[in-house]
């Protein structure tokens, strides 16, 4: 009988999932605490509900900074392992007046 050893890329924390809207003119922030040593971040999703006039995404823990420009309304995402070693903050942009954002982020705290 032969044995193979099976590796699995699940994470050995749950998968926790934050979201916020934005609206009107206000920006949508979602706080992470860090409870471990880092927080993975594995997915993000984000739209606009029309083209934004300011869009932007920004996620920091005050060291590590990812930020982007969001030009174009609907949904997109980014499968990604983002490493934070802080307590980690989240913005996504008001678009504008009438446009609403919306922000959803995948992540475990790791050790």
């Amino acid at each position: 009988m032969v044995t193979k050893q099976v590796s699995s890329n699940i994470p050995a924390q749950a998968i926790q999932n934050k979201s916020v809207v934005s609206s009107g003119n206000a920006n949508g922030v979602i706080n992470i605490t860090l409870e471990l040593n880092f927080i993975l971040i594995h997915s993000i999703q984000f739209s606009y509900s029309a083209s934004p006039t300011g869009g932007r995404l920004a996620i920091t823990d005050g060291t590590n900074t990812f930020d982007v420009d969001l030009a174009t309304a609907g949904p997109a995402f980014l499968i990604c392992p983002l490493i934070f070693t802080g307590n980690v903050t989240a913005t996504i942009y008001a678009g504008g007046a009438s446009i609403v954002g919306k922000l959803n982020i995948q992540y475990t705290h790791e050790s």
